[in-house]
């Protein structure tokens, strides 16, 4: 597994989430708020652990490619 320095930044993630949203107010509200797919975390919660990193990452991709959860 990935150490949590080598894992995705929150930086970069929030910068993610921006692009998916086009909004950084949209996009700072969904990071803020639980989501079904963290088990009812939210995605800032979820990062603090190099598996919850990656799970909001792969969420953020899927979103770009036309997935809604």
């Amino acid at each position: 597994m990935k150490s949590w320095r080598q894992g995705p930044s929150l930086a970069r993630l929030l910068r993610l989430a921006q692009h998916v949203w086009s909004d950084s107010r949209d996009a700072a509200a969904w990071m803020s708020n639980a989501q079904i797919a963290l088990g009812g975390k939210t995605p800032i919660q979820a990062v603090m652990t190099d598996s919850g990193a990656e799970r909001v990452e792969a969420i953020l991709w899927r979103r770009i490619h036309g997935a809604t959860t």
